[in-house]
């Protein structure tokens, strides 16, 4: 039954998004400012890729993260690098380093490898988070100016552990704004998306997760 709930969350979450341009790849799309809110052991954060075109026909830039309750400290800076594979604008490696790094010295946090989905309503990619915690990552690109990141993990007990993203683009965010509506936050705007994508994930890593012996 959780799987059948599981596929159906997946397909209305697909049905639910707007198009995406056929010519699509993940350069174009991540090149540019990103605002993200998030959540990490239930402390609200903000964060910021900034990406610009590098050499090799890849992504460099830095990520920062900062808490929601002081943004103007940042408590996380980071050297990003994105790498595609030959002939591919949607297939590599996403890469990160200290603060300072040479951007060739960045270590990979995971693969991508997206696929169309639904007619190009949206682009998903799912691979092994390669950091230390492990677990699995799933890139949601919800539209031409948005995407949810997943990271579900599993604890001692087997039960699953997420962190997640919700992700704009900057520059739309500011030729967009309309003073005479209220402000909506990232989660927001995209929550519904959002759940649907957690529980999804949430089920794929509770199935792969090993299960306990009893006593």
């Amino acid at each position: 039954r959780t799987a059948i709930m599981a596929a159906l969350l997946e397909a209305l979450l697909l049905c639910a998004l707007p198009s995406i341009t056929s010519a699509w790849t993940f350069r174009e799309f991540m090149h540019g400012d990103w605002d993200l809110e998030g959540a990490r052991g239930g402390v609200p954060l903000l964060a910021r890729y900034s990406l610009d075109l590098a050499d090799g026909g890849g992504l460099a830039g830095k990520y920062t993260e900062a808490s929601r309750d002081d943004p103007s400290t940042t408590l996380r800076e980071m050297v990003v690098r994105v790498d595609f594979d030959a002939g591919a604008g949607h297939q590599g490696s996403f890469r990160m380093g200290k603060s300072g790094a040479d951007p060739a010295e960045t270590e990979p946090v995971f693969d991508f490898d997206f696929e169309e989905r639904n007619g190009g309503a949206a682009w998903l990619s799912e691979s092994t988070w390669l950091g230390k915690s492990g677990g699995t990552i799933q890139f949601s690109v919800v539209g031409n100016d948005a995407f949810v990141l997943t990271h579900a993990t599993v604890d001692a007990e087997g039960r699953p552990k997420l962190v997640h993203w919700a992700a704009k683009r900057s520059e739309r965010a500011a030729a967009t704004g309309n003073a005479s509506k209220p402000k909506r936050s990232l989660l927001q705007r995209w929550g519904w998306y959002l759940g649907a994508a957690i529980l999804v994930c949430a089920y794929r890593v509770s199935k792969d997760a090993p299960k306990a012996k009893p006593a």
